[in-house]
C-alpha cells in the first residue's frame, strides 16, 4: 500500500523523496490508530459522497421532466406521477368493466385543455 501512496503523491506533483515521507506517515498512522484513520477517511469522503447523490437527484429529476413533458397540450401541462397514475388506473378500469370511456377520457381531456387557452 505504500508503494501505491508514493506512486499517488507523486502523481499529485510531489518529489520522490516528499512522496516517499508521506507514505511513510500515513502508514504508520493507519498501523498505529486504524480506526481513527478510518473515521478520517469517511470524514473526506462524505462531501463527494453527497455531491453524487444530489447530481443523482437532479439527474433523475432532469429525466422524470423530458420524460413526461407534454409541450404544449394543453397550454405548459407538465405531467406528474399522479396524473400518470390516475390515467393507468382509468385505463385499467375500463379494460376490466367495459365502462363507459367517455366519463374517464372526458376528465382525461378537461385536465388537458384548463390552461389551453393561456399558452
Amino acid at each position: 500500500m505504500a508503494a501505491l501512496d508514493v506512486k499517488s503523491n507523486m502523481d499529485n506533483g510531489d518529489s520522490f523523496v516528499t512522496a516517499s515521507m508521506k507514505a511513510t506517515a500515513t502508514t504508520i498512522l493507519w498501523s498505529r490508530f486504524p480506526a481513527a484513520m478510518s473515521l478520517y477517511t469517511v470524514a473526506q469522503a462524505t462531501p463527494a459522497a453527497i455531491s453524487s447523490y444530489t447530481q443523482w437527484e437532479k439527474g433523475k429529476e432532469e429525466w422524470w421532466n423530458q420524460q413526461f413533458h407534454m409541450g404544449n397540450v394543453g397550454g405548459n401541462y407538465v405531467d406528474t406521477q399522479r396524473a400518470l397514475t390516475m390515467r393507468q388506473s382509468a385505463v385499467q378500469q375500463i379494460e376490466g368493466s367495459k365502462m363507459n370511456a367517455r366519463s374517464a377520457l372526458g376528465s382525461e381531456a378537461r385536465i388537458l385543455s384548463e390552461n389551453y387557452h393561456r399558452s
